[in-house]
């Protein structure tokens, strides 16, 4: 009779299976071939319980959460309601504690937070537009950034050492530029929307005779009086009853993709190119002031009055292409400006400077001047000290 063979004996593996004995290499005997059949079938039968038993969750270790620093900004109604529902699986409370991976998308992440259950739930720091084939658009907060960035006339590298301070991720300088060039024509449509109600409210609240215009344009580097060479302009028209602009301009006469495929000698890429103007910067002022009137002009307004500076080249081109009857105005801001710097010129006057007027004080009496021509251009109630209608300074010898 053979002798009961004990199991408990065997020796297992960390998995669980039974270690097979190693084969004698000496003459085999009845016991050792029995307990080799043994194990064969010990070893099968845990190959088929590993495939029908169920998968049981680890808990991770404690190492494997990742630590969230620095600052985010969060849409707060949206992320509380996300914290609130709980696990998409269990329904249990979820905590940030427990996230194994942060995502960032410019100002916006995505945490990938582990449930106690095993599961994986994905919290969105804000909302995104649908927009793409996926339904996986850009965050709101990246657009509102390009919008922010437009609206403050501010560029990509003072945005990102503002955010690099507050210790907030940002998005880098090219995905910056792609959320501007995203927004600017949406930009551009609400403003062409806008100077169409504005210009039809001035229309009803003028008089028959045609519309009173306001004009003004300016560039983005300051002219020195002898040299103006800004790559752009802009100039904007603003109705003298509502006081709203009605029409508005730009021009620029450079682009970067283009000079450089020039330099390059080769074809630029399509792109949304904004090269409208070949002739110099001071040329840009008539140039957009004439095509505003003829676009006001075309939609059936009749124009009355042009109020401006005192630049007679524009309002020389105005009558020429435009409306020959068009009447001109000087801006109050300009004469002042104007009168002013006539008066303090008068202060460099060798003759004034001299021995003979050594007591003349010209400052005070520019001053005073200058007070009463704000008087009586603006129309102010506060009337200058000594002033009367009847008054007349006249300087000593000038």
């Amino acid at each position: 009779m053979e002798a009961p063979m004990e199991i408990n004996a065997l020796r297992r593996y960390k998995s669980g299976r039974f270690k097979k004995k190693k084969a004698n290499t000496t003459e085999p005997d009845d016991n050792n071939n029995t307990l080799t059949e043994i194990d064969l079938n010990m070893s099968n039968l845990n190959e088929k319980d590993t495939e029908t038993q169920e998968e049981i969750y680890h808990e991770p270790e404690q190492s494997k959460f990742v630590e969230i620093e620095g600052r985010r900004i969060v849409d707060i109604t949206f992320f509380v309601e996300q914290l609130e529902r709980g696990c998409y699986a269990c329904r249990g409370p979820i905590s940030l504690t427990r996230c194994i991976k942060e995502v960032k998308y410019g100002l916006a992440s995505l945490f990938h937070v582990k449930c106690l259950c095993g599961e994986t739930n994905i919290i969105s720091t804000g909302k995104r537009n649908n927009e793409e084939k996926n339904g996986q658009g850009p965050f709101h907060i990246n657009t509102k950034l390009g919008v922010a960035l437009l609206h403050a006339g501010i560029g990509e590298t003072i945005v990102r050492n503002i955010f690099a301070v507050l210790n907030i991720p940002c998005l880098t300088a090219r995905n910056l530029k792609k959320q501007e060039r995203r927004v600017g024509p949406a930009i551009e449509k609400i403003a062409t929307v806008s100077c169409n109600d504005a210009l039809e409210k001035e229309n009803l609240e003028s008089s028959s005779d045609g519309l009173s215009l306001s004009y003004d344009a300016g560039w983005q580097k300051r002219g020195s009086g002898r040299n103006y060479n800004s790559k752009s302009g802009h100039a904007s028209m603003v109705g003298c009853m509502t006081k709203k602009i009605v029409g508005y301009g730009v021009m620029s006469s450079s682009c970067r993709i283009c000079a450089v495929a020039s330099k390059q000698g080769v074809a630029p890429q399509q792109h949304d190119c904004r090269k409208n103007w070949n002739g110099s910067s001071k040329a840009m002022e008539p140039a957009m002031a004439v095509n505003i009137l003829t676009s006001i002009k075309d939609k059936g307004h009749q124009l009355k009055k042009l109020v401006m500076d005192d630049d007679t080249t524009t309002i020389a081109k105005v009558r020429n292409e435009v409306e020959s009857t068009i009447e001109k105005c000087s801006d109050k801001n300009h004469t002042m400006k104007n009168f002013t710097n006539a008066l303090y010129s008068l202060q460099k006057d060798k003759k004034l400077q001299s021995d003979k007027h050594k007591n003349y004080k010209p400052h005070k009496k520019v001053f005073f001047l200058c007070n009463i021509k704000e008087y009586r251009c603006r129309g102010i109630k506060r009337k200058p000290s000594g002033y009367s209608p009847s008054f007349i300074w006249e300087p000593p010898q000038m």
